[in-house]
């Protein structure tokens, strides 16, 4: 323990050292320099501090760019679904980002994801519906999802269906959802069973005569009856009531010993489907008990029996639920009403609370995204060149295991800088990748190195390019970042610091080379060779023109002799 806390006390001064350099002065001096200690103390503190903060910055930008590409995805699942979002090329147009930007501001009015709202949206979007539309549909759809308990998802499935099956507009379908959210807080049976109805049978009941409203009705006077079977009863209602001259002998029989006509019950289902299906179950209940369940069986069929019976015996509460979806006073914004007062929960403001933060994280990682697109494009030539390469060496491979060490290291530490906006970690990865590919595959990959390192310019130039343009609020990147491009030395050039370079590019030899070692690179293993012809000029003429005449061909003549030599000494070299 006492060998772990000396480690840590010298790991302390060490650090204290840097910050301060008279710290090894105060402390190597007597007592009396507590307070100077103190405040290098204090000084650590605030690089620790400092430097924990810059992690989070760092943690905070990869956490914006990974929220905004799952909003990116689920937006593509938008775009293909609705018209005029992307434009022929597949860009992303003006409307799209109208889309996109009122997903995100409704999502910090209602308790649900910008995901999930993009979801709904999606869904609508598949069902036609039109783009002008689609965000008050996602809106009624997550406040429908909440007043009755389900999944927006499933909400947004009901309104599609009841929009197509009942041919109702959005108006329609939120007074629909009125009436059954009415009916649920005030009958036995829920909210999402009367939905399920509606969506099973809603458009036979419009066949039938019957609206949705009248439809959720009949549903809630289905007491304890679970959905698909109270369905198949109300279906069976509804058909049997209308079959008109197709009405069997058997259910004729019923009907005359009701003295209802089956062909008169079918019109009247037309214009007064709601007193029709009233008198038919009054004229059953007036029958003695032994035949009620005898005349149910013998005229809507065994299948239906159960539901049929509940509805019969218990006319006033059928009465009940049609007066309620009757009166619109009663029922008219009692979905909103439910929505309030399910989503005043702290729950429900944490929720919100959340999704206002994934919205700036949405918003401020959109401004990343093309960065990390340059980025993949870089990593996927560099994997694919690598792979070629390789598949090259074969049996080989074990030789060049170190480097292939180096080049995956550089590609992680490439694509966490990238990530996480490291731009010197970033860098580094590239050196080492480069490192790798020279160490194990330099001469089968002499060329896919030359064009990786063009391919690394041209992203380098991208980034720079993109940043640039970005506010100076942009954690890590704002207001630009400046890269170094990998230069190419084939036309020379002088360098001064350590610097990953392309050299052997250009179609002759070069030399790479300290200036204070360049002479013995020059021809004659460093020999100087002094150009000094002799003119002889006779008298007479032009003076000027012999000089420089008899120049012209000694150069060409001294020229041509280097040549010579030159070619000589290479021979010589290889032999």
């Amino acid at each position: 323990m006492a060998g772990k806390k000396m480690t840590t006390y010298q790991f302390l001064l060490e650090v204290a050292g840097r910050v301060d350099s008279s710290f090894g002065r105060a402390t190597g001096a007597a007592g009396g320099k507590v307070g100077k200690l103190q405040g290098i103390v204090q000084k650590c503190g605030k690089v620790t501090a400092a430097a924990f903060a810059a992690k989070k910055v760092i943690e905070f930008a990869a956490e914006c760019t990974k929220t905004a590409m799952t909003f990116e995805n689920s937006m593509a699942d938008v775009a293909k679904v609705v018209d005029g979002l992307k434009d022929s090329s597949g860009n992303a147009t003006k409307e799209y980002e109208k889309m996109s930007q009122g997903i995100l501001d409704l999502s910090k009015k209602l308790p649900m994801t910008a995901e999930d709202i993009s979801t709904i949206v999606a869904s609508a979007g598949q069902a036609g519906i039109a783009r002008k539309d689609l965000l008050r549909f996602a809106a009624d759809a997550t406040k429908m999802g909440i007043a009755f308990d389900v999944t927006a998802d499933q909400a947004g499935d009901w309104m599609a269906q009841w929009r197509t099956a009942l041919k109702l507009n959005q108006d329609e379908v939120v007074t629909l959802a009125d009436q059954i959210n009415y009916l649920g807080n005030t009958s036995s049976e829920k909210s999402s069973k009367l939905a399920e109805i509606v969506s099973r049978i809603g458009s036979l009941g419009q066949i039938s005569g019957l609206s949705g409203g009248q439809v959720a009705a009949l549903g809630a006077a289905t007491t304890g009856i679970e959905p698909e079977v109270a369905a198949t009863g109300l279906k069976k209602l509804m058909t049997t009531m209308t079959a008109g001259a197709s009405a069997t002998a058997k259910q004729q029989k019923v009907l005359d010993s009701l003295g209802i006509s089956a062909t008169d019950l079918a019109k009247r289902m037309q214009t007064d489907a709601q007193g029709a299906i009233m008198d038919l179950l009054g004229a059953i209940n007036r029958l003695p008990k032994a035949e009620q369940t005898a005349a149910i069986k013998n005229y809507f069929g065994s299948e239906s029996l159960s539901t049929i019976a509940v509805l019969t015996n218990n006319l006033s509460n059928l009465k009940d639920q049609f007066d309620k979806v009757g009166d619109s006073s009663k029922y008219a914004g009692s979905m909103q009403g439910e929505y309030e007062a399910r989503a005043a929960t702290t729950e429900n403001s944490i929720q919100l609370m959340k999704n206002s933060l994934n919205a700036l994280k949405i918003q401020l990682g959109t401004y990343l995204l093309p960065i990390v697109g340059k980025g993949a494009e870089l990593l996927k030539t560099v994997i694919d060149l690598i792979g070629r390469g390789i598949n090259k060496v074969g049996p080989q491979i074990k030789t060049f295991v170190g480097g292939i060490t180096k080049i995956l290291g550089g590609l992680t530490a490439f694509i966490s800088g990238v990530f996480t906006g490291n731009w010197k970690k970033a860098w580094k990865g590239i050196k080492n990748i480069f490192w790798g590919i020279v160490k194990s595959l330099g001469v089968i990959l002499k060329r896919p190195i030359n064009s990786i390192i063009n391919q690394v310019n041209t992203f380098i130039s991208g980034i720079n390019g993109v940043t640039s343009n970005l506010p100076d609020w942009v954690p890590l990147v704002g207001g630009g970042t400046n890269i170094p491009l990998i230069p190419a030395l084939a036309r020379g050039g002088i360098v001064t610091r350590p610097t990953l370079a392309m050299v052997g590019e250009g179609r002759e030899p070069e030399v790479v080379s300290p200036l204070s070692k360049l002479k013995k690179f020059a021809p004659g293993g460093g020999q100087s060779i002094v150009f000094s012809p002799v003119i002889n000029v006779s008298g007479g003429g032009n003076v000027k023109a012999q000089v420089m005449e008899a120049m012209r061909l000694s150069y060409e003549e001294f020229k041509a002799m280097m040549q010579r030599y030159e070619r000589e000494r290479q021979r010589l070299s290889f032999a």
